[in-house]
């Protein structure tokens, strides 16, 4: 059968101010001739209770009110909505955390997501495909579509804060999808777990797009007045972030510039050689990670943290030449040897060195070793696994050389970083 009516279903918009792996998808598929209706969700007029991220907020109201985004990519067509609800999922409230509600909230609108799908030309539906941020975009559409898949890049029971009814939404869908594509091993193993079963179940990992990130790009402006060496971290900031480890290591490095560029909130260190840089679109990142030194991963060590083995921002770092410095908490440690650890703030800070003194020829090794990681890779993979379950996806089907991709689930070799530098 051949796929070319997709549903996507993603907190993020389709043009967001950060890519997640959907994305890639997205742009995979559209490069195949399909057409696509993406959801954002979820939104609805519960989110105006706080005042926090107000204009965040409006954005997604006036896009839910006016007109679809709408794009023609190649030969392929995607359309953004973002559905309004009456309600949503909130934790720690009775109704509101029930398993009813998140079932449910996405039926009550005046006009159904389905209908809105065939208005948009997006029927009958070959596929459905979403992450955890968009789980719920399942129960309107499964029984649509030919085939339900789940990119499980996160659990949703280990965010913080989390509705009870999404965490037992969740599992019913791991157990009722056809296809799960977890993206780290201990993931994996969790998927397996709750579904009872290895069958449906493929590995496939986070990737970089080689052709954005390894193109050489210039120097952002406002680099100019931040003296090298710079030490970058990019990414989306929330609680997962350990700001007190990145505070005391940048007192323990004067010397060294921390740029941290991405949206979110950032308490103030008071620290001259912290620059919060704020979020940039998402095909201006190469630059700041290009002209940096070194890329910082300094999560918490947190039950999600612990089950993450290669986080986007490894790869795009890799593919930039930026030696990695990351905390070592549970599956993190699968980036090496490609990252230095360190736990404590002196460990963090002395990887650091490590990384300042790589040389031109290792930087440029880096960037040889991302050619392997790159979603042109992982697209092979997904569309061979789409063909043992007898679908071709688009137009000028091909699929090359992936008979087994679901080998080695555990990705990356563990020997230390001295022995990969030789």
């Amino acid at each position: 059968m051949h796929v070319r009516n997709v549903i996507i279903g993603s907190s993020y918009l389709w043009r967001d101010f950060a890519k997640v792996g959907l994305h890639a998808f997205g742009e995979h598929l559209l490069s195949r001739g399909c057409n696509i209706e993406w959801f954002t969700i979820p939104f609805s007029l519960l989110h105006f209770i706080s005042p926090r991220h107000l204009s965040t907020k409006l954005h997604r109201l006036a896009r839910s009110l006016g007109p679809p985004w709408r794009e023609q990519i190649g030969m392929g067509c995607i359309t953004n909505r973002v559905p309004l609800t009456f309600l949503h999922p909130l934790p720690d409230i009775p109704f509101l955390e029930s398993y009813f509600v998140s079932h449910s909230y996405l039926k009550w609108r005046i006009v159904s997501l389905p209908a809105l799908a065939k208005r948009d030309g997006i029927f009958p539906v070959d596929m459905l495909l979403f992450d955890s941020g968009g789980i719920n975009v399942y129960y309107e559409f499964a029984k649509w579509t030919s085939v339900t898949i789940y990119r499980v890049s996160d659990l949703v029971a280990e965010f913080p804060h989390q509705v009870r009814g999404r965490t037992e939404c969740e599992r019913e869908i791991i157990r009722k999808a056809d296809l799960l594509l977890p993206v780290s091993g201990p993931i994996y193993d969790e998927v397996l777990r709750v579904r009872g079963s290895a069958e449906g179940v493929h590995l496939l990992p986070n990737g970089v797009n080689l052709r954005l990130f390894s193109v050489a790009a210039p120097c952002p402006p406002e680099y100019a007045a931040i003296p090298e060496p710079r030490a970058v971290l990019v990414g989306t900031f929330s609680s997962w972030y350990d700001w007190d480890l990145l505070a005391e290591v940048a007192r323990m490095r004067p010397g060294v510039s921390f740029c941290l560029v991405g949206r979110g909130e950032v308490p103030n260190m008071g620290l001259d050689n912290v620059y919060v840089l704020g979020p940039r679109a998402p095909e201006q990142i190469p630059a700041y990670m290009q002209h940096a030194a070194v890329g910082l991963i300094p999560f918490k060590d947190l039950p999600r943290i612990r089950k993450t083995e290669c986080p986007l921002k490894f790869y795009q770092y890799v593919a930039s030449g930026l030696p990695v410095v990351s905390v070592p908490y549970g599956a993190l440690s699968a980036m090496a040897p490609y990252a230095l650890f360190g736990a404590t703030p002196a460990q963090f800070a002395e990887a650091i060195d490590v990384a300042l003194a790589y040389t031109s020829d290792e930087r440029a090794r880096l960037r040889e070793v991302a050619a392997q990681y790159s979603w042109d890779r992982i697209m092979e993979k997904f569309e061979a696994i789409l063909s043992q379950q007898g679908f071709e996806v688009g137009v000028n089907y091909v699929v090359a050389g992936c008979a087994n991709v679901t080998a080695n689930p555990y990705g990356f070799s563990h020997d230390r970083v001295a022995e990969w530098r030789g």
